[in-house]
């Protein structure tokens, strides 16, 4: 009886800690859409760094909380069970150098036809004089983002199955603490598209700030990440690293549904002039800061 009270008490404790840290995250998040309005308003500015913003976010499924989490937590819980820590450690670090060096490779690739890409997501920018100049520029700052935040992903596996639920759950306003403080950084100038620029490098600061937080709070646990050699990383994968792999594809396939659904989205309103996909971003983020904390 005693053992069951421990559980719930354990399980109410868990919930709560992540509930809690999530609806701060979600009001933070809110209190940004606040502070980007105030500086980039419904413009073409505010357009180009939206699709920018959405840009890493459409892949994220793919690599980071979707896919990724639902095939890796219970494989490394699996693991750390039967195996042990120092096994199941063995399978954290090699998941996490195989996902390094795919994603380094993807964003390289995507960096470089970022002019083509972001045509193909808003080709209605192209319609208005510098707007698609901006959106490519802005897109290059935003999208390591997501290599950073799909190796978060996976720390906030590793650190959920251990039982350490608020650092995972911090992550996210961390994001939003640097996108508010770089438009206050840039409110003191005066050039030309400063806050998109501003908030876009605040966007990749705070993938790069999330991922060392968690890997040295990792590393405080005992579980020292160190990057595998590329062949070995990726031609010379572990059993355990080639079934994480297996059981992503359904959620991948499950996500690109979802996603194609955003892409043609972004698609149509960028035909409908400037402020438009402004406009639906708020009215986006308004609707779900009750659903993500109610939710959460």
């Amino acid at each position: 009886m005693e053992q069951a009270n421990g559980g719930k008490v354990s399980l109410l404790k868990s919930i709560t800690t992540v509930g809690g840290w999530t609806g701060i995250s979600r009001i933070t998040g809110f209190i940004r859409d606040i502070i980007i309005a105030r500086f980039m308003g419904a413009t073409m500015m505010a357009d180009a760094f939206f699709v920018a913003l959405r840009f890493p976010n459409l892949f994220r499924s793919f690599f980071a909380e979707g896919s990724l989490n639902v095939a890796f937590i219970p494989l490394f819980t699996e693991s750390l069970h039967k195996d042990g820590k120092s096994v199941a450690y063995m399978f954290a670090n090699a998941a996490f150098s195989f996902l390094f060096y795919v994603l380094l490779f993807f964003t390289v690739i995507m960096e470089l036809s970022m002019p083509v890409l972001v045509f193909l997501l808003a080709p209605g920018f192209d319609e208005i004089a510098g707007k698609m100049e901006l959106t490519v520029a802005l897109t290059r700052i935003t999208f390591p983002f997501l290599l950073c935040v799909s190796l978060v992903s996976l720390l906030s596996g590793v650190l959920n199955a251990l039982g350490k639920f608020w650092v995972p759950a911090f992550a996210p306003i961390i994001l939003n603490l640097c996108m508010i403080l770089a438009l206050f950084i840039a409110s003191g100038f005066m050039e030309e598209y400063l806050p998109a620029y501003a908030t876009a490098i605040g966007v990749a600061v705070a993938g790069f700030v999330q991922l060392f937080w968690l890997l040295w709070y990792v590393r405080k646990k005992g579980l020292y990440i160190k990057l595998l050699s590329p062949i070995k990383a990726i031609f010379q994968l572990t059993a355990s690293v080639k079934l994480l792999l297996k059981k992503m594809l359904p959620g991948i396939f499950g996500s690109g549904v979802y996603q194609i659904n955003l892409f043609l989205d972004t698609i149509l309103v960028s035909f409908v002039g400037a402020g438009a996909i402004s406009w639906l971003n708020y009215a986006h983020h308004i609707y779900q800061l009750p659903v993500g904390i109610l939710g959460s």
